[in-house]
């Protein structure tokens, strides 16, 4: 599939970050073809934008450091959209990584006879090791 870009969707040939986004969004594109979806211009509009090559091209530092200037309840909800746009299924994977690890720590308490420490004292003794 032949991908026209707008105009002002010039990409800077030294830019390797740029051709490597349009060529994952053309990949992308391929895909979607395959697969027999429609694909509009909308589509394309949203993937290929100029704001998003922009984004790209900050890095996750420099977004990391955008947001942590959020205020605390835009930051939150910003979390939680992170959270949810996550691949599904990765929730059900990381409850099952826990459960493995609840029952590793079971298993190790009930083999060595190992001392339990309440949650709060425990919790207190780091914050007090950290400060």
């Amino acid at each position: 599939m032949t991908v026209a870009l707008p105009q002002a969707f010039a990409l800077d040939p030294s830019n390797r970050r740029e051709f490597v986004s349009v060529q994952r969004v053309t990949t992308s594109l391929k895909r979607q073809e395959k697969l027999g979806e429609k694909i509009g211009f909308g589509a394309l509009t949203m993937r290929c934008s100029r704001s998003t090559v922009d984004l790209m091209k900050r890095g996750p530092a420099s977004i990391e450091e955008q947001a942590a200037r959020l205020p605390h309840r835009d930051r939150a909800r910003l979390a939680l959209r992170l959270i949810e746009s996550l691949e599904p299924g990765q929730e059900e994977d990381v409850d099952a990584l826990w459960l493995d690890e609840t029952e590793r720590r079971v298993r190790e308490y009930d083999r060595r006879g190992a001392t339990a420490r309440d949650a709060e004292e425990a919790l207190s003794e780091i914050e007090r090791q950290l400060k």
